[in-house]
């Protein structure tokens, strides 16, 4: 008896922590809102199936600069599109994601967010490794007698590229009381009429890109003998949102942000080619390792949402861009993110 009584206790205070939890969620979920703009649903729960396609692209333009001789290499990597399949499960804008790649790329999406009035806090892990990209090779020589080139070809790499990349990402909205952000970002909220607000926002961005392996010391080559790349960025910046009411139940969903990184690193992997052949010893030897911080570069970022609300269904269409830009010396990147992601949920 003693030991059920204790279990019960247990069990009665973890449930009012429990009920206490969403109590606040749901005061921070509608204060301040006019409910003749924002509508929140009675049911709270939300989960959805969700698919993405996903592409990040690596630009590296470098420069040689010598006696009668101007020239510039630009290459590019694109890791080709991979899509993902999976689902998420949410509490008034909190809520978790998971979603693992199909087809020819492997890997997986993990996603993080929370979301009140005037506020949203997101996180999305991504771990892919892909055998296919397509390369650009631009150049030119500074002789009259030789032409400028500038060629495309699709690579089936021996040993995959392995990309890591992290993006954390939080907003505040001035305009929380007539725009919901919630409404476009995981439908917790509804849009009753058209607002729009300006939002502040600063975001944490690292990727790592690795694809320094012997078999691949050709495109190594190509990428100027740089076999691993590594980015870190923190960045802040200011836009607009808009939440566009067309007819009852749609809602399109728009924001851009320019932004400053104030913290700008990166780190690179250089390679020397082993000039001796035999077959027992390694073509790529590795150099050095620098690391270097790029002066305040102006990055962009922006969304586009579509959603239909149908009692307690709704479907949405989402598309996002992120790029990031830095420069070492003599060599210029830029690093871009994009994907699109489909989802259709029920509330209750």
């Amino acid at each position: 008896m003693l030991l059920a009584s204790l279990s019960l206790y247990a069990g009665n205070g973890k449930g009012n922590l429990i009920r206490q939890l969403g109590n606040l969620i749901d005061t921070l979920t509608v204060r301040g809102i006019d409910k003749q703009y924002i509508h929140v649903p009675e049911k709270p729960w939300q989960v959805m199936l969700k698919g993405n396609a996903n592409e990040m692209n690596l630009d590296v333009e470098s420069f040689y600069r010598g006696e009668g001789l101007d020239y510039r290499w630009d290459s590019k990597l694109e890791t080709g599109t991979s899509k993902s399949f999976g689902a998420w499960v949410g509490y008034r804008g909190y809520g978790l994601g998971y979603q693992f790649t199909i087809g020819s790329v492997e890997g997986a999406n993990f996603n993080f967010g929370v979301g009140g009035s005037t506020y949203t806090i997101r996180l999305n892990v991504r771990r892919f490794k892909t055998s296919e990209t397509d390369i650009r090779f631009r150049g030119a020589i500074t002789d009259e007698e030789t032409p400028d080139f500038d060629d495309k070809v699709k690579m089936e790499m021996d040993e995959p590229i392995f990309v890591k990349s992290t993006l954390l990402e939080g907003y505040y909205m001035f305009n929380g009381k007539h725009f919901s952000n919630t409404a476009g970002y995981d439908q917790s909220t509804i849009q009753l009429r058209s607002a729009g607000s300006v939002i502040v926002g600063a975001s944490w961005f690292t990727a790592d890109i690795d694809y320094a392996a012997n078999i691949n010391t050709l495109f190594v080559m190509m990428m100027n003998n740089i076999g691993r790349i590594k980015v870190n960025q923190l960045n802040i910046g200011a836009g607009y949102a808009y939440n566009w009411v067309p007819a009852k139940g749609w809602l399109v969903n728009a924001m851009f942000m320019p932004s400053l990184a104030a913290v700008n690193r990166l780190k690179m992997w250089n390679y020397d080619i082993n000039p001796n052949l035999d077959k027992d010893e390694p073509l790529l030897v590795p150099k050095d390792v620098t690391v270097s911080h790029s002066r305040l570069k102006v990055n962009l970022a922006g969304w586009l949402t579509l959603v239909y609300n149908h009692k307690d269904w709704f479907a949405t269409l989402k598309g996002q861009w992120n790029q990031f830009t830095y420069k070492r010396n003599d060599s210029n990147g830029q690093l871009s993110n994009w994907y699109v992601n489909v989802g259709i949920g029920k509330r209750f």
